[in-house]
């Protein structure tokens, strides 16, 4: 009877949270990556900043969308993609993610040798 009572009480609470977590489509804002990146000189907040970057990054690396040369550091990418965010304020309220794929795809993109 107890179990009963507890899953009554309990699934409510999952499928709530549960349709709260898919409704957000993304982690952060453009916007909301910017006033992390700018808003401090925390070193947990910088670090948190080149790290979703960097972690961005090395997916789109993974999924071949850009190629970055060895010689690029992760600090240059950051501010590639700060650079970026800054000269298009149409994309302020979109993904971070989104702002990071569309700024190294732009810079990075991908060619295929010829033989």
């Amino acid at each position: 009877m107890k179990k009963k009572f507890i899953l009554i009480l309990v699934i409510p609470f999952l499928c709530l949270t549960h349709k709260t977590l898919l409704s957000s489509n993304y982690t952060h804002t453009a916007d909301e990556l910017h006033k992390i990146c700018f808003g401090s000189i925390n070193f947990e907040q910088q670090s948190y900043c080149l790290g979703f970057i960097i972690g961005t990054t090395d997916t789109l690396k993974r999924l071949k969308k850009i190629c970055i040369p060895k010689a690029i550091k992760g600090d240059q990418i950051r501010d590639i993609v700060l650079s970026f965010f800054d000269k298009n304020n149409n994309m302020h309220n979109t993904s971070a993610s989104q702002l990071i794929s569309n700024s190294l795809e732009q810079k990075f993109q991908c060619t295929k040798k010829r033989k």
